[in-house]
């Protein structure tokens, strides 16, 4: 019996996958195109994308995630052309997300029918272009069989990224060594935008000058951690670019928690100054080694109350893991009396 019921379920999940159903995943979108204009940093512009279907299609959301250098969409206006009235949303969506967190999303209550003629073009007026003269556009678009973006119907998976140049006044500012066709590589690298909030001290790779020898190069993620390499790095070096531009796979940064691979500590071959954010301890607190033991020997370790919040800097110099965790120390008197009750002993 229990041979015949496995049987007769490969029988109806092979037939369920012949089937042609509309959450099965469809070919790339078709004729897709993507324009921003004026191409500049810091600039109001118009960004437009369009694109058509593969076959005529029941839609229920689009989600169009951005990436790069993130614009300001607070006071963008979208408009659609080949697809029935729906509900936008701009900007991040998601709560909780952390990374690459605005994305445009267009959704109806019901399912619409779009036909594959239809050139649907969607338009972004009064958007601010990121500050920083870099890469910026979208990530992926994904288009949905239901008002929830569950399963796709069509999907398109190729970045679509274009480069923002400075504003004209900049570059007449800036020598011809040091233009677009002179940078350093590390000029073109990319980093998660949360290091670049209000306020962060991260260093900005696009205005590095001389990439072999960047002091006190930052990373400076607020809340969390913030980084100091304490003696000038070379940058200008196709490894060193690959330890930065892909910073992720080398450094960890969480509250209370620093992690740092030996490969990159072996090759820049400096030391590190952290600062930890927003400590919940009011005394200083320990610093745990590699989730193993205690540092006793502590280099420059600093405690101070910024900003009416405690900050915990101090130096290293060999990857690994660092963990803040409280100080527990444990004053028992010389002197103790014990008192018997219910056959136990209590210490007072």
């Amino acid at each position: 019996m229990e041979k015949f019921l496995k049987i007769t379920l490969i029988f109806i999940l092979a037939l369920v996958c012949l089937l042609p159903g509309q959450g099965r995943a469809v070919s790339s979108l078709s004729d897709f195109s993507f324009q921003i204009q004026p191409q500049t940093s810091s600039s109001l512009a118009t960004w437009t994308i369009s694109f058509g279907l593969p076959q005529d299609s029941l839609i229920g959301h689009i989600l169009i995630s951005l990436a790069g250098y993130s614009p300001d969409l607070s006071q963008a206006r979208l408009t659609v052309s080949g697809l029935p009235q729906g509900v936008a949303i701009i900007g991040k969506s998601n709560p909780n997300c952390v990374s690459n967190c605005d994305d445009i999303r267009y959704y109806w209550p019901e399912p619409v029918s779009v036909s594959k003629r239809e050139k649907i073009a969607i338009t972004l007026a009064n958007v601010k272009n990121s500050d920083v003269a870099g890469q910026t556009g979208i990530n992926f678009i994904s288009l949905f069989s239901s008002k929830y973006p569950q399963t796709d119907l069509a999907f398109n998976a190729s970045d679509y990224l274009i480069q923002l140049s400075p504003p004209e006044k900049y570059e007449e500012l800036m020598p011809e060594t040091l233009t677009n066709e002179g940078q350093n590589p590390i000029q073109e690298v990319l980093i998660n935008e949360l290091f670049y909030q209000q306020d962060s001290k991260t260093t900005k790779l696009n205005e590095i000058r001389d990439a072999s020898r960047v002091e006190n190069f930052t990373l400076d993620l607020l809340g969390k951690v913030k980084v100091v390499f304490k003696e000038p790095i070379d940058l200008s070096g196709e490894e060193a670019v690959h330890f930065i531009a892909n910073l992720a796979d080398y450094m960890t940064f969480n509250y209370l928690y620093f992690w740092v691979d030996y490969q990159l500590m072996n090759f820049f071959k400096a030391p590190l100054e952290l600062t930890f954010y927003d400590l919940p301890y009011v005394w200083e607190p320990d610093i745990l080694k590699d989730d193993l033991f205690i540092l006793e020997k502590i280099e420059n370790l600093n405690l101070a109350i910024v900003d009416d919040q405690p900050r915990l800097s101090f130096i290293i110099r060999e990857g690994g893991f660092y963990r803040i965790v409280p100080n527990l120390k444990l004053y028992i008197p010389e002197n103790q009396e014990r008192v018997k009750f219910e056959n136990r002993t209590k210490m007072i």
